[in-house]
């Protein structure tokens, strides 16, 4: 009996300290890392421009819908998803430059495009920068607009960015 809890003492002091054991290099950059506040560029800060057509037929898609994820658009406060125009235009205003975050950092951009009775497609920043040029971090250096935040602010010059996007029509 005495020898029973002689051997149980010891088990539970070994427990004990191995559960006091430090924590590996690598474990404690990853606490470090949640914990480090880092500030990152916002893609396209300014004016974006999409001109929805349809792959087949090269006309405007008007009732087609853009839904932006992780980036802050102002006519978000409005409502979830954008809608285009009788001419396929939508217009979408990125104000903020910069992001504060900690962690591994935000998500990256997404932007998805659909419409009745076509395909959706989803480009992320880098599909975008891909395809026309652009640099998402560093605005072009023409043509610019003017946006007003609200109605007691005066407004701001944004460049704008101008995408075609086709959309492929589902037969």
């Amino acid at each position: 009996m005495k020898r029973s809890r002689s051997v149980l003492l010891i088990v539970l002091c070994v427990l004990m300290l191995g559960g006091c054991r430090e924590a590996t290099l690598a474990e404690r950059r990853k606490a470090q890392a949640d914990r480090t506040e880092t500030t990152e560029l916002l893609a396209f800060y300014g004016e974006s421009r999409f001109l929805i057509l349809g792959d087949d037929t090269g006309a405007p898609i008007a009732g087609a819908t853009l839904q932006v994820d992780h980036l802050p658009i102002e006519e978000r406060r409005d409502e979830e998803r954008r809608m285009s125009d009788e001419e396929g235009h939508i217009v979408i205003h990125q104000i903020h430059r910069l992001d504060s975050y900690t962690g591994e950092g935000p998500p990256r951009p997404v932007f998805t495009f659909s419409a009745p009775n076509y395909q959706t497609l989803t480009l992320s920043v880098d599909d975008f920068a891909s395809a026309s040029g652009y640099d998402p971090y560093f605005p072009p250096d023409s043509p610019t607009t003017e946006f007003t935040y609200s109605e007691d602010e005066d407004p701001i010059e944004l460049p704008v960015y101008e995408f075609t996007i086709r959309l492929v029509r589902i037969d």
